[in-house]
């Protein structure tokens, strides 16, 4: 199953071996929104979401000129694993654009 947003540009999702609820769905793709807002402006976006034996595990990777980085993350569940795929990009994307402006200044 491969699912694709409007209102996450940028960015691709492809679902392997695991059905999203709704609210899972809505979680996703509001915070991958966020992060797309938070990178550079001509970053795009992959994140693969498979089920294995082990939990879930997610890979997201943005490319962009200025920035290119991976996050994996394996939780017991999608909310666990997703909210580690945020937390970890969310401090990287932080750290980028403070160098970023510190850089400017």
């Amino acid at each position: 199953m491969v699912i694709e947003k409007r209102q996450a540009d940028g960015v691709f999702v492809e679902v392997h071996g695991i059905e999203l609820s709704g609210d899972e769905r809505e979680r996703l793709f509001s915070g991958l929104s966020y992060l797309q807002n938070e990178a550079p402006s001509d970053a795009t976006s992959r994140l693969v979401i498979s089920n294995s034996d082990d939990g879930c595990e997610l890979r997201l990777v943005i490319r962009s000129v200025a920035l290119g980085f991976e996050v994996e993350v394996l939780g017991a569940n999608f909310g666990e694993a997703f909210e580690g795929v945020l937390g970890t990009c969310g401090r990287q994307l932080q750290m980028w654009q403070e160098e970023r402006w510190s850089t400017l200044q």
